[in-house]
């Protein structure tokens, strides 16, 4: 068995001649904001809450991860053999690009509020800070909420979408452009995937990210890469 893993890198070398002040977003960008829509594929979804200010984002959809690894109906509520065989294979033989927000509490969360980790849809990481939790349909939000006002690990100052089955930290506020206003982006990740990895911007000649000033240019690349499951 192999499990698929689809990654989007958008990255690019900067040539010396284009290095010159970015174009103003203000100028370039529609004026009306696209709202958060659920039933679009996670890593598309995701992009009306991504700020432009981020230049990193990563999604993974762990409903399809779970498929995956023949395990779709895994829930908190799981033996505990069930939920540590998924870790077990998962760890190997799945993209999980970054740490769980969840994970380091998730017993806690578990045994006090009645959910965690495995109750998750996706999980998506903008930039440094922010972050977003997807819940699956019939998760407990007014469990999730009661968590949050707890002040339970990174849960501490987090907001509760009840009505989208969202948890969130340092998303695009009110009247801020985001991903999804810009259709070239947008576009970037169209297909569903187990997870992608979108960098926006540039290297430099080192290979490192731009400097002050420097624009923002990418080209896209996606790969699909076959990772035995075990």
């Amino acid at each position: 068995m192999a499990l698929a893993v689809t990654l989007a890198v958008l990255v690019s070398g900067c040539a010396e001649e284009h290095r010159a002040p970015p174009p103003t977003v203000a100028s370039t960008l529609p004026t009306r904001i696209p709202a958060y829509d659920g039933s679009l594929p996670p890593a598309q979804a995701v992009q009306a809450l991504v700020p432009l200010r981020v230049r990193r984002l990563t999604v993974v959809d762990l409903d399809q991860v779970r498929a995956q690894l023949g395990l779709p109906e895994l829930t908190s509520r799981s033996s505990a053999a069930g939920r540590s065989a998924f870790r077990t294979r998962a760890a190997v033989a799945a993209p999980l690009l970054d740490p769980f927000v969840l994970g380091r509490v998730d017993e806690k969360l578990r045994s006090t509020f009645g959910f965690g980790v495995d109750d998750e849809a996706w999980e998506a990481h903008l930039g440094r800070a922010g972050w977003v939790v997807a819940f699956r349909d019939g998760a407990d939000m007014e469990a999730v909420a009661r968590a949050v006002a707890a002040g339970i690990g990174p849960l501490r100052g987090a907001t509760v979408d009840v009505g989208d089955h969202l948890l969130t930290h340092d998303v695009a506020g009110p009247g801020e452009q985001v991903w999804a206003a810009d259709p070239t982006w947008s576009r970037l990740v169209p297909e569903p995937g187990e997870a992608f990895l979108v960098q926006r911007g540039c290297l430099d000649a080192a290979g490192g990210p731009p400097g002050p000033g420097e624009p923002s240019m990418a080209s896209g690349l996606t790969k699909r890469m076959a990772m035995p499951a075990v």
